[in-house]
């Protein structure tokens, strides 16, 4: 009976807000499965890159996996709950919006997408401030992680007593 209060804790998503990462990772991963040949067509300068969805959707579950068990292994050391729950929801947050943003991209099978119309390009530049402004937060986001965990490692040094 204790045994299942105990589980039921460590999977409480109230108390742990990591294993949102999982729950969102899963699905993502199972998502990059059925995705079809589609992909994402990027021009930087003299440079064009072609990403399938399907490795997309597998590189942020991946990532949100990797997330999730650091996560984990990390749980006794990140002092404030309240910086998980930021960390959790504005990394959650900036890749739905960039999986959202970059959905919007798909374009018909076999129709050339690297040829835009004039009248296009403001709202490019609109898009692409958005992917950038999205970047910031998700890198923020990580920042508050890793000064979450340097807190704790602080904390947890100086309280336990020298040997």
């Amino acid at each position: 009976m204790q045994q299942a209060s105990k589980t039921y804790s460590f999977f409480n998503i109230k108390t742990n807000p990591q294993h949102l990462l999982i729950l969102i990772a899963l699905p993502l991963f199972a998502a990059s499965l059925f995705v079809a040949d589609t992909s994402i067509d990027i021009n930087l300068h003299d440079t064009y890159f072609v990403i399938a969805y399907s490795l997309l959707f597998r590189a942020i579950a991946v990532v949100l996996l990797v997330l999730w068990m650091i996560y984990i292994a990390a749980n006794k050391l990140l002092p404030l709950k309240s910086l998980n729950w930021l960390h959790v929801s504005i990394t959650i947050l900036t890749l739905l919006i960039f999986i959202i943003k970059m959905s919007t991209f798909i374009g018909l099978s076999g129709s050339p997408r690297r040829y835009y119309a004039l009248s296009e390009f403001e709202q490019q530049r609109q898009t692409e401030y958005l992917f950038v402004y999205n970047i910031i937060a998700l890198l923020f986001a990580q920042l508050l992680f890793i000064a979450n965990l340097i807190t704790g490692i602080i904390k947890r040094l100086t309280l336990s007593p020298a040997k």
